[in-house]
């Protein structure tokens, strides 16, 4: 199964440019989402530029909210530089007007 997924472009750095240093993509649960599973490849490409890679899924978890998923993954394996409110607060902004509620997934990436 291949899934083609399109990052914002600071995110898409981090994952694109710094050697895979985001472990942990999160999203919001939708159709593309939810048929994302371990073994699936992504191919990230940035909004901005041409920019993309593909990384391969280890693991996929569900979460129903933002703040349970940021309080039960490792903050440095979605964002290195951001504390777990600053990561929270980055979540919203980017899925703004209450898109979690669909539910969230973790996806685990290959290093």
């Amino acid at each position: 199964m291949k899934s083609c997924c399109t990052l914002y472009v600071k995110h898409g750095d981090l994952v694109l440019h710094t050697n895979k240093v985001i472990t942990v993509e999160v999203r919001v649960c939708c159709a593309n989402v939810k048929k994302i599973g371990a073994g699936t490849v992504i191919h990230y490409r940035t909004t901005s530029n041409n920019r993309e890679c593909f990384r391969r899924v280890v693991a996929v978890r569900r979460y129903s909210s933002f703040a349970q998923l940021v309080e039960a993954e490792e903050p440095e394996h979605i964002h290195p530089a951001k504390t777990r409110p600053e990561i929270l607060t980055s979540l919203r902004t980017i899925y703004p007007n209450g898109q979690e509620k669909a539910g969230v997934y973790a996806i685990q990436l290959e290093i």
